[in-house]
């Protein structure tokens, strides 16, 4: 009778053992699918960049700012439209110049980068290009 008890508890010892497994697999694989699921995708972050240029370009103000080689105006415009887990730097140049960032302490970590040209508005023909750098803080 007593070793009859005992195998019925070894039974039960296993079906436990088996569902706290089964339980630190879950665990494991749902915190890396939560890991690998946060912060903003590639994919988004350029769209984001893409919808700023694209009203920078549709703002005349704006336009005339980047002409005029000054982005106040600019700079508040797009902090007020990008999200706060990112940060930025715009650069006005040449057209035909290769500019890239000022900042260095930013080369460490992943830099998406579009451009657009700003070419002229009705009294100036002056185009520059305006390149947008984003990346995540």
């Amino acid at each position: 009778m007593v070793a009859r008890i005992i195998k019925g508890k070894r039974g039960w010892l296993r079906i436990v053992e088996a569902f706290i497994a089964v339980l630190l697999l879950a665990g494991f694989l749902l915190f890396l699918y939560v890991k690998s699921d946060s912060g903003s995708s590639s994919e988004e972050i350029y769209k984001i960049e893409r919808e700023i240029l694209e009203a920078i370009e549709r703002n005349d103000n704006l336009r005339s700012e980047v002409l005029s080689g000054r982005l106040i105006e600019t700079n508040s415009f797009v902090r007020e439209n990008l999200p706060l887990s990112l940060d930025f730097e715009l650069i006005i140049c040449e057209i035909d110049e290769n500019c890239g960032l000022t900042n260095p302490q930013v080369l460490e970590g992943k830099i998406y980068v579009d451009e657009i040209l700003i070419s002229s508005k009705l009294t100036v023909y002056n185009p520059k290009k305006l390149r947008f750098f984003v990346w995540e803080k």
